[in-house]
């Protein structure tokens, strides 16, 4: 399923909202969004919350270049690891390759690609790979503005595109997004995207160092499909609330901004359950807490989650065939 996002995604839509006169609260809540999830680059969201909180938000402000003032607030660490590929890349072509391999990284809902047009200008495109949303005016906006930060990070702070293309019908203010590109701007065009002086996205930058860009690259590549992100969020999430007793479907849910059921869809769409996913993870715990710490057994069952030592109790004996304390002791029946 390609309905994701890196939370950083949102990094300054909050402040935003504020400052253009507005209520982030209601917004959020409309769409199950956690306001202090927001701009973390270790969660993922769903695209279409995601989606749906910056349409609402022009909307309610009256501000069709919404998209365009919360790009100006994000730079390329929204994208987490891949954005140090970007900036130790040889050259801003390589750097795009780069992105553009590992874009699932920051959104499996998201495609970037160059497309060389003619000898001296290249076309960069971005599409939405998620179908049934009902405007995509301001993510290409975003993505196009971010995009625009991203480039100037890696190509000088004057670089300007030759043209921006924006697949929606032209706003009121159109000024507005001229001044922003520095560029002409069409609007009502067949794609989303920038083009590019080819000779530009060729020169060699500057500071890079290629042993970091393989090292990231191998580490993305390591982490296996981006789809698998679903799952990992779960086990991150579990781990942060298993020792408060609130590793439940309904609290993990909430944190992904998804209804449980939604949540248990999804996971049942990679062949897993959040019961599958929470007892893995109190068996991992445990072996550790019971093999290299010297936490008393009542304190172990706390720690799991667990409101009584009578629950570790069984469920060691379930997955290791043994008492916790034979566990302890070195002695598996596994």
């Amino acid at each position: 399923m390609r309905d994701l996002i890196r939370a950083s995604a949102l990094a300054g839509y909050v402040d935003l909202v504020r400052e253009l006169g507005g209520d982030p609260a209601p917004i959020l809540a409309a769409t199950r969004l956690r306001a202090e999830l927001l701009g973390n680059t270790d969660a993922y969201i769903p695209f279409r919350s995601m989606a749906r909180v910056i349409d609402l938000a022009a909307a309610e402000l009256d501000r069709p270049d919404f998209s365009l003032c919360l790009a100006a607030r994000q730079n390329i660490q929204i994208l987490g690891p891949i954005a140090l590929i970007a900036r130790h890349s040889r050259t801003t072509r390589d750097a795009l390759h780069g992105i553009a391999q590992h874009m699932g990284d920051y959104s499996p809902a998201l495609r970037i690609a160059l497309d060389d047009a003619t000898g001296q200008q290249t076309r960069f495109t971005f599409e939405v790979l998620v179908p049934g949303i009902p405007s995509h005016a301001q993510i290409y906006q975003l993505g196009l503005g971010v995009s625009l930060g991203i480039f100037r990070l890696l190509m000088g702070s004057g670089f300007r595109p030759l043209l921006v293309s924006i697949p929606h019908a032209e706003p009121a203010h159109r000024d507005r997004y001229e001044r922003f590109f520095d560029c002409r701007v069409r609007f009502d065009s067949d794609y989303a995207g920038l083009v590019l002086p080819s000779a530009e996205l060729d020169r060699h930058r500057g500071a890079h160092d290629p042993d970091v860009r393989e090292h990231v690259t191998r580490y993305l590549d390591a982490e296996g499909p981006a789809d698998d992100v679903v799952v990992a969020q779960v086990r991150h999430l579990i781990n942060r609330t298993l020792a408060t007793g609130h590793a439940t479907i309904r609290t993990v849910a909430a944190h992904l901004g998804l209804h449980p059921r939604t949540l248990q869809r999804w996971l049942a769409a990679r062949d897993e359950t959040f019961e599958a996913v929470l007892d893995e993870v109190r068996r991992e715990r445990a072996t550790a807490y019971l093999t290299q710490s010297t936490v008393s057994l009542g304190g172990v069952a706390a720690m799991l989650g667990y409101s009584q030592q009578s629950c570790l109790s069984r469920a060691s004996m379930r997955w290791f065939g043994v008492p916790p304390s034979a566990v302890r002791a070195g002695r598996s029946g596994g």
